[in-house]
């Protein structure tokens, strides 16, 4: 992938308050946007920025913040969920309209408010991972979040590059594919130079879920050099819950911005009973501490697979105590036969979002339902924000059997009860949809299957009400 990097004219802008090292984006020509802060129809947006794009060339360094810049000069807003991750390619313009993983999550903001500012005024989003920036290539910034939850909102300054695929949107955070647009929105970066020596650990390669207990498995660690000297040596060490320590060395040559990856000689087994934290961390850098310890460290759960069988859900001696519980664990470590979940007799609100559970399947599948069998006993509730209920992405084996999905507040933007995008193989059974606000409008979906297959025999499937 390459990077792109963006810098248009700041005769516009007076007095906006950014640091020196902070390269932007606007152009004479830009126009006002109302995606993605203004209007809630796209709510995912990737774009790229070429290098050349900047009218003063960037610097290789770490990307601290990032600003957009405000083309009306009122409103504001929360939104919920709000993601941004950054990446780089080595393409001038966006070749599909799949949001295509490898991007590195920069911001994860569970609720972000951006106060009222003035017109062509910056905006500001303290990112909580510095991105490692190397002006040799382009630079994708995809911006996402789930709902504005308070406020109106307002434009952003914006500029369209005619006959580019330059950005991609999409209606929801969750989607798989988007839309091309040829506009480019203001950016701004603030590039905190490369000093010292800093090794920064960054993924496992190994050992990756699902995880198999009894078994010898690798520890590979990828890591990036984010200082400004070269590294050389360095001094690797992991360990297994309260386990001994394993201390291996590093040789070879990294120069500044680039990768490297270290696989240690000796493995470890997978325990057998309970969770266990693998920790992986650095002790020496070419001879020395590195000089930011806050790095250093990674760390992975090892999770074992959920056995086939039967769980019940919701309540204080149940298997899981709530759906989130359930979700985390599911993220975690996944399932390694069919497993049923039974939900106790309640009323449980969303959103409640499930993406692709680690070794489900046609054969390995997993079944939601209500313990009573009975629909009316469990009713899923979608929040007051035109947000979903419950949804699948990607998931694969999932039946829903017997439960209620109930919508009681109104929505300004269509939105489903329960959306299943990209699922395979899903069956459902028994379902009851309410709206009880009673009002007709194109907003109050019900069911929304976006892809995938489904199993929707005619008789005694779904009941809307």
């Amino acid at each position: 992938m390459k990077k792109v990097a963006v810098l248009l004219l700041m005769l516009l802008f007076a007095d906006v308050g950014l640091a020196q090292n902070a390269n932007t984006l606007l152009n004479t020509g830009s126009a006002a946007n109302f995606v993605p802060f203004s209007a809630t129809t796209t709510r995912k947006l990737r774009t790229l920025y070429r290098t050349s794009d900047f009218v003063v060339p960037p610097t290789n360094g770490l990307i601290t913040i990032v600003y957009m810049a405000s083309a009306s000069g009122s409103g504001s807003g929360t939104w919920s969920d709000l993601r941004i991750s950054l990446g780089q390619t080595s393409d001038t313009v966006l070749t599909s309209t799949t949001f295509s993983p490898g991007l590195t999550p920069a911001l994860n903001a569970a609720s972000f408010t951006i106060p009222s500012v003035s017109s062509n005024a910056y905006f500001a989003f303290p990112l909580t991972t510095p991105f490692a920036y190397d002006t040799s290539l382009n630079l994708i910034v995809e911006i996402s979040y789930n709902e504005r939850t308070a406020g109106t909102g307002f434009s952003v300054r914006s500029n369209t590059l005619t006959g580019r695929d330059i950005a991609i949107g999409a209606a929801t955070q969750n989607s798989p594919t988007g839309t091309f647009s040829a506009a480019q929105r203001t950016l701004g970066l603030n590039i905190q130079p490369l000093s010292g020596t800093d090794m920064a650990l960054t993924t496992f390669t190994s050992p990756f879920p699902p995880f198999n207990p009894g078994f010898a498995t690798p520890v590979t660690i990828n890591f990036q050099n984010r200082g400004q000297n070269a590294i050389n040596t360095a001094i690797f060490n992991y360990r297994v819950g309260t386990g001994p320590v394993i201390s291996e060395t590093f040789t070879g040559s990294v120069n500044a911005l680039q990768n490297g990856v270290f696989s240690f000689t000796t493995p470890f087994t997978v325990p057998t009973q309970g969770d266990s934290l693998l920790r992986v961390w650095v002790s020496s850098v070419n001879g020395a501490p590195d000089s930011n310890p806050l790095n250093d460290t990674a760390t992975q759960i090892l999770c074992l697979p959920l056995p086939a069988g039967t769980y019940t859900v919701g309540g204080a001696t149940s298997n899981f105590v709530t759906i989130n519980a359930l979700q985390e664990r599911l993220n975690c470590s996944g399932i390694s036969g069919p497993v049923v979940f039974q939900l106790a007799a309640g009323n449980y609100t969303g959103p409640f979002r499930f993406g692709q559970i680690l070794g489900a399947s046609s054969g390995n599948t997993v079944t939601f339902t209500s313990a009573s069998g009975n629909a009316s006993d469990v009713k899923f509730y979608a929040p007051a924000n035109n947000q979903e209920a419950v949804s699948f992405t990607g998931t694969a084996g999932v039946s829903l059997l017997n439960v209620t999905f109930v919508r009681n507040a109104a929505l300004t933007a269509a939105t489903p009860l329960l959306a299943l995008s990209s699922a395979l193989g899903v069956n459902l059974l028994g379902l009851v949809f309410q709206d009880s606000l009673q009002t007709i409008s194109t907003n109050n979906i019900g069911l929304l299957l976006d892809g995938g297959s489904f199993d929707l025999p005619p008789k005694n499937r779904t009941v809307l009400k």
